[in-house]
């Protein structure tokens, strides 16, 4: 594998991971439970570490931000991901899920931007 096949490794195994936790049988730790919202929390957290770890990478690999196209991938994959916890005996779906999943990925984006106009570089259109 050359170095630019590699470079993105992380991301993957990130977005991997996601697919990983959102389909296992796994839940929220009882501790954590009462934290109200903790779930929805979780899937936003989730989804906007991912999202802002593919614009870091972007970033760093010197390649244009593709703001739009990553935000709506982000999307989607959450879409997917929880829709496919529907035919899944334990797991069960939630459009709330979904709708934390997209407010995490937009908010992932803002920081984004928010952070490049900081660092005085001219962001790219969302």
């Amino acid at each position: 594998m050359t170095l630019s096949k590699t470079r993105y490794i992380p991301s993957w195994c990130i977005v991997v991971l996601v697919a990983i936790l959102s389909l296992a049988p796994i839940g929220i730790p009882e501790p954590l439970r009462v934290i109200s919202l903790a779930d929805k929390w979780s899937h936003m957290l989730m989804y906007g570490m991912t999202t802002l770890l593919l614009f870091a990478d972007q970033y760093i690999n010197k390649r244009r931000i593709a703001w739009t196209a990553t935000i709506i991938a982000m999307i989607i994959y959450g879409t997917i991901l929880e829709w496919l916890q529907y035919f899944i005996p334990y797991r069960s779906y939630d459009p709330l899920d979904i709708a934390a999943n997209a407010i995490g990925v937009v908010l992932a984006a803002a920081m984004a931007a928010t952070i490049q106009l900081i660092c005085k570089k001219k962001p790219h259109k969302i």
